[in-house]
């Protein structure tokens, strides 16, 4: 360690006179953070199975104290991140789920209180508030979730593009912020991974890491959640038999590769997939090959972090600062490995509830120490303040770590803790609940929107928490005990009899001004919608997109669209809707140079709707196969994403070809050429597909563009119909869909089209000219179609 006396102290802003004795010097802090990173996947857990080694993680338990009985408030990303800034539940911080609320930056922090006492503050990685991060002296984050890949992230406000493995980077990124920082003055570094989150895409170097091993199943893999458990345990929608999708089992790749990611990825996954495909494993054989698959790639993303811990620790040892830095390990929440068949988290059980805590403090913390004791990621910000030597705010919901790291229990040490998660119906469909948690009982009380049921588990007699022992007369006593103790924390902590209705989310199940739900149309219909989204690079005012984002993904949810085509899309708006709209998978590349550089023709389908049988993406040009090229008198490189698909509803249905474009803004002929192109290319790709093409085509009704596309060349009718006119015959004023953020800008040209082919029965078309205050989610007004296969289409 290098000699304090040798180092320049700053304290209370003004440099200590060398004739005075320094005070100690002030511990830097570095919170390693993960999200979804599950007890069970740290092997200094011990858990059961022993799915995975984590040798660096485990050197902090070794060097330091391990926290057996860390529970989260609400399990559940965002809120439990908005906890451990503000030290306060979710009804106090008004952070309450992922969906509705970006977290309130203004309202105090323990980085900003730190940042006050001297501290240099920074965050990289994954922040997922929505919010800019308030607090930081520097802050380099992945956007929304964030992808696996090549990530764009904001660097103090600015977009960038990396190109890599994002645990890596956020590990490089962390490393070159300690090199760079100000080393007269202490440090607090949140370094914080995506990984191990859903859809747990594993380092490519990693991909074989685990040799093809056969994992122990979890006991309750195949719960059948009886034992007098309710319908909340029935009515969630996140089993691996039912909710697992393509993605989550690789068995579609990201979207986001570049060429040699994908060969490498193909490499291992395609033989394995084809085997799959081979065997076409049913009911529960099909949920263990999921588990298997599941496992390999979610401990295969942790298989990083471990490295990223290790880098890290070798850094402070390199540097010198291991011995005057607090390290903390730490997640948001735990998951589900397969426990009740279930990925996740949400619930008040053990899985989801608890986190792992791992803490090395040098010449404070016993190494090698285990804690017991209930404590929270609600202490945190506490915690740090202490061990910085501040004072901890009175609001503060939470207990400094302090003396439990310096081995001693204070007497009045928490013995039960309270726990509130709201979100419902999506994501999951897990029901709202709260309840008390204490070392041996765990009473819940589920209770929104159609269920009031109390459930009792004994972790002592019931450790896989399958038996709902509420009526049980052997617990006549602790009943009524546990209940009155959570009418007493709910008071202490301030929780209102009822939370506001956006606590639950975006589609919010009662109370006064719920929105009407999308009307459901039958199974075999399609909703497809065409919104040309405009940039998010262009300076654009109050309508720039960080204004609008929101209102953009709120105009595709209350139309609900089975197919999406976007156009002026960027590719942090493409993976920023893919977040937003989790239930679809999306296909995109950049039209510059068929990755991310430029405009992409994204389009979206729902992955519990369709079947992916093919898709790619051509250039309007002569050359369409050559990457980024332009030709007859295009202004810019433009182009068509399209996909096959087969409905998963209907497998007597025909495949659906859906293709997705943007014409060139200024050339005519290339306007024209474009139109003839896309004709060739359905009568290529269509292989007696019903068809469906959306985009912005730059011409109005009438134009030649238009008509090439619909009207019959050289003899030969078009495969397609105008949706709009054909529910619309007569052409009338007001039809435009050029808004400009207006309104009631209507009366321009009508260039937005949905096409379909014959077969189809045009249920409903329309513009949908969603405003509010005058304005529109963009420049563009969204187009609508419904659709229904006919009777000789076989829907």
């Amino acid at each position: 360690m290098r000699s304090l006396v040798a180092l320049t102290v700053l304290f209370l802003g003004g440099l200590v006179a060398p004739s005075v004795a320094a005070p100690a010097q002030r511990p830097n802090i570095l919170f390693i953070f993960c999200d979804d990173h599950t007890t069970q996947a740290i092997s200094a857990y011990g858990e059961a199975r022993r799915l995975i080694e984590t040798p660096n993680i485990d050197r902090i338990a070794k060097q330091g104290m391990l926290f057996r009985r860390c529970l989260v408030p609400n399990s559940i990303c965002g809120p439990v991140r908005a906890t451990i800034l503000t030290g306060k539940y979710s009804h106090l911080n008004g952070f309450y789920n992922n969906e509705t609320t970006p977290f309130d930056g203004s309202q105090q922090t323990f980085p900003k209180l730190l940042q006050q006492a001297g501290y240099q503050t920074a965050l990289i990685g994954k922040w997922h508030l929505e919010s800019d991060p308030t607090g930081f002296d520097h802050w380099h984050i992945l956007p929304g979730q964030g992808i696996y890949y090549n990530p764009p992230m904001i660097l103090n406000g600015q977009r960038v593009k990396h190109e890599g493995y994002t645990t890596d980077l956020i590990t490089d990124f962390s490393i070159d912020w300690l090199k760079q920082r100000d080393k007269t003055r202490p440090f607090m570094l949140m370094s914080q991974h995506k990984a191990p989150h859903r859809e747990w895409a594993p380092a490519l170097r990693h991909l074989g890491w685990d040799n093809d091993r056969v994992y122990p199943e979890p006991e309750t893999l195949f719960d059948d959640y009886g034992n007098n458990r309710g319908l909340a345990w029935r009515d969630q929608d996140m089993t691996l038999e039912k909710a697992f999708t393509d993605r989550d089992a690789k068995l579609v790749a990201p979207p986001y590769l570049t060429a040699e990611q994908r060969a490498a990825w193909d490499a291992y996954y395609e033989p394995r997939n084809e085997a799959f495909r081979q065997a076409n494993p049913q009911g529960k054989e099909l949920v263990r090959w999921r588990y298997q698959r599941y496992m390999h790639d979610y401990l295969g993303t942790i298989k990083s972090v471990d490295e990223s811990v290790g880098r890290l620790l070798q850094f402070l040892d390199d540097e010198g600062l291991a011995e005057n830095t607090v390290v903390v390990y730490a997640s948001d929440q735990g998951f589900f490995l397969g426990e009740h068949g279930w990925f996740d988290k949400r619930w008040i059980l053990e899985e989801s509830l608890r986190t792992p805590l791992i803490v090395r403090w040098p010449g404070i913390t016993q190494p090698g120490s285990v804690n017991g004791n209930i404590v929270s990621v609600l202490d945190f910000a506490q915690t740090f303040l202490d061990v910085a030597g501040q004072p901890q705010p009175d609001d503060m919901q939470g207990r400094s770590l302090v003396p439990l790291l310096k081995g001693q229990t204070p007497a009045d040490w928490r013995t039960s803790f309270y726990y509130h998660y709201y979100e419902y119906p999506v994501w999951h469909k897990v029901r709202p609940h709260y309840g008390v948690v204490t070392d041996r009982y765990k009473l819940v009380h589920y209770y929104k929107p159609d269920v009031d049921d109390w459930e009792l588990y004994d972790l002592q007699a019931d450790p896989l928490e399958t038996r709902n022992s509420i009526a049980d007369s052997a617990y006549a006593d602790v009943v009524p005990e546990l209940k009155a103790e959570v009418v007493r924390l709910r008071r202490e902590l301030k929780v209102p009899d009822e939370a506001p209705r956006h606590a639950y989310g975006k589609y919010p199940f009662d109370g006064p001004g719920t929105p009407p739900a999308p009307q459901p149309t039958p199974s075999h219909d399609v909703r497809v919608m065409s919104f040309n989204i405009r940039y998010g690079t262009a300076r654009d005012g109050e309508n720039h997109w960080e204004n609008r984002k929101e209102f953009v993904v709120e105009t595709i949810q209350a139309f609900a669209p089975d197919l999406l085509g976007t156009q002026e899309t960027e590719g942090f708006q493409r993976d920023y809707l893919a977040q937003k709209l989790p239930g679809y998978d999306v296909l995109g590349v950049g039209r510059n140079d068929g990755l991310e550089s430029g405009e992409m023709m994204a389009l979206y389908y729902k992955r519990d709707r369709f079947e992916k049988l093919a898709g790619g993406h051509f250039w309007l040009s002569e050359t369409p196969d050559q990457t980024g090229s332009k030709s007859w008198d295009s202004s810019l490189p433009r182009m068509v994403t399209w996909v096959r698909l087969q409905d998963r509803h209907r497998a007597d249905a025909p495949p659906i070809l859906f293709l997705n474009t943007h014409f060139d803004h200024l050339g005519a002929q290339a306007r024209l050429e474009s139109s003839r192109l896309i004709r060739r290319q359905i009568a290529a790709l269509g292989e007696g597909s019903s068809v469906i093409v959306t985009g912005d085509f730059n011409a109005g009704e009438g134009s030649d563009p238009y008509r090439a596309l619909f009207a019959r060349i050289d003899d030969q009718p078009s495969p397609l119909v105008d949706a709009f006119r054909v529910l619309h015959p007569e052409p009338k004023a007001g039809e435009g869909t050029f808004s400009g953020f207006k309104a009631d800008a209507t009366d321009g040209a009508r260039i937005d089209w949905i096409g379909v082919s014959r077969d189809w029965q045009i249920v409903q078309a329309g513009i949908d000219r969603t405003a509010r205050d005058g304005r529109t989610p963009s420049d563009h007004f969204p187009v609508t179609a419904v659709l229904r296969g006919s009777a000789a289409g076989g829907r």
